[in-house]
């Protein structure tokens, strides 16, 4: 009789040991249920809207509301005499949805670009030939191009007044 109490409590004490373990289990998988649900609710509306990032900047837009690819602006600097300004860039990119936000929003920046450049707007991940035209290895990136010859070239976001310096600077002025 005392060894069939001790399997017993030693029986008992597996099954106790097996319910803590599934109840820690199932309590894990509580908590990842809900970071889940919790990063759906926050993500989705971004995702749906494109990865959560901005829309093209109006300087980087043609009149029928399409992306200027570099080949674009290549052409429209030949035939203009303007300097291409090269947008590099990829929906992924924190900075570079920041920098499309902030500084190449502002209706100042959006002016003097329209006004001085040809404007090329290169997705990395959409245009790879462009951005390795470009040697592109940082996102964001802009590069000034006059007469087939660089001009220019910085990486990060700038804000408004940088970004004018900058494109100044590369026009020579």
């Amino acid at each position: 009789p005392g060894g069939l109490g001790m399997g017993d409590a030693g029986a008992s004490s597996k099954t106790s040991a097996s319910k803590n373990s599934a109840s820690k289990n199932s309590g894990t998988l509580f908590l990842v249920g809900i970071v889940v649900v919790l990063a759906a609710v926050i993500m989705g509306p971004r995702l749906l809207r494109g990865g959560g990032s901005h829309e093209t900047p109006a300087a980087f837009v043609n009149a029928s509301g399409a992306r200027v690819t570099l080949d674009a602006a290549l052409l429209a600097s030949r035939e203009s005499g303007k300097p291409v300004l090269a947008y590099a860039t990829a929906s992924w990119c924190g900075p570079c949805q920041h920098f499309k936000a902030t500084t190449l929003a502002d209706a100042e920046v959006t002016e003097f670009i329209t006004r001085n450049f040809e404007a090329a707007y290169v997705d990395v991940d959409e245009d790879p030939k462009g951005a390795q035209s470009l040697r592109v290895t940082s996102v964001p990136t802009l590069v000034v191009f006059a007469n087939g010859e660089e001009r220019g070239r910085v990486s990060g976001a700038l804000d408004s007044q940088q970004f004018l310096r900058f494109t100044r600077a590369a026009l020579g002025r």
